[in-house]
């Protein structure tokens, strides 16, 4: 009799001795969760500031293509056509020289992809890609519609299965957007 006593002892003592690791593994695990989600957390403000910094840097190395007086001008005059279907091949070459030279000056921050669209957001002159139809245009994605409104603004697209960070920024010629 002695002895089930000692074995019910002890199996009580390991039963307890088990139920006390399963609940320091809870414990364990609930506490490496919450380290898991902070560090999640703040890796995803850290690459949100990264991605906003970017941003900005396109949104700067942009200005002076933005400003510069012969795109203002040819994306005036091509604003201004009254046949929407008529756009001079000079105008089109002209500007996408003019990108295509304003873009090399950018060394690291030159864009692979870049447009120019009109007042409607039809494209004018593209570098890089495939060459988009006659009559293309960007109008309804958000980013550059805030453009054609007046406002820089950046977005990711994924264009013809490719992933672009995208900076917009309008040019502004004769009080036109």
């Amino acid at each position: 009799m002695f002895s089930r006593f000692w074995y019910l002892l002890v199996a009580a003592v390991a039963g307890a001795g088990i139920a006390v690791a399963f609940m320091a593994q809870d414990r364990i695990n609930e506490a490496s969760q919450v380290r898991v989600d902070d560090q999640l957390r703040r890796d995803r403000i850290e690459i949100e500031l990264w991605l906003r910094y970017d941003a900005r840097a396109r949104l700067d190395d942009v200005a002076p293509m933005a400003a510069h007086n012969d795109v203002r001008t040819a994306l005036f005059q091509a604003s201004g056509r009254r046949d929407r279907s008529e756009l001079s091949a000079e105008l089109r070459d002209g500007l996408g020289q003019r990108l295509a030279t304003l873009n090399n000056t950018l060394q690291e921050g030159a864009a692979q992809l870049l447009f120019a669209v009109d007042n409607q957001g039809e494209i004018i002159a593209q570098l890089g890609g495939s060459t988009p139809p006659a009559g293309a245009g960007l109008a309804r994605f958000p980013v550059v519609s805030r453009a054609l409104d007046g406002y820089v603004g950046d977005d990711i697209w994924v264009y013809n299965d490719t992933v672009y960070r995208v900076a917009a920024r309008p040019v502004i010629q004769g009080g036109q957007y």
